[in-house]
């Protein structure tokens, strides 16, 4: 992206090559302590529950664990054989095992919180 000021990646539904401009690169330089999730995220008292498929991609699964590392109040429900959207597809046709367990799963944790 540097380089070229654009790089490509592949819509992985339609193929599609789906333009990424350098613009965001020079925004997350220019941004970076906004853009520190986790080091935020360690400061605030916003409440936050993860809600995420086991068969998500390591790197999303890495991510969820660095912010449970940081803040180990936050509730990391995992719903076995779940993918990042819960085995649904875009457009969406109909629910799944999965989804409904996050559905049920993300209800839950608000009674918990209201409790």
């Amino acid at each position: 992206m540097r380089t070229h000021g654009r790089s490509h990646v592949v819509n992985g539904r339609t193929g599609q090559q789906m333009p990424l401009d350098v613009a965001i690169l020079e925004d997350l330089d220019k941004h970076s302590e906004r853009y520190a999730i986790i080091d935020r995220l360690a400061s605030s008292p916003v409440r936050v529950a993860l809600i995420q498929g086991t068969e998500d991609p390591q790197r999303l699964r890495d991510g969820s664990a660095a912010l449970v590392q940081a803040r180990p109040d936050i509730p990391w429900h995992q719903i076995p054989e779940g993918n990042h959207t819960f085995n649904t597809v875009h457009p969406f046709k109909e629910t799944t095992p999965q989804l409904e367990q996050a559905i049920t799963q993300t209800l839950q944790q608000i009674k918990d919180w209201n409790r």
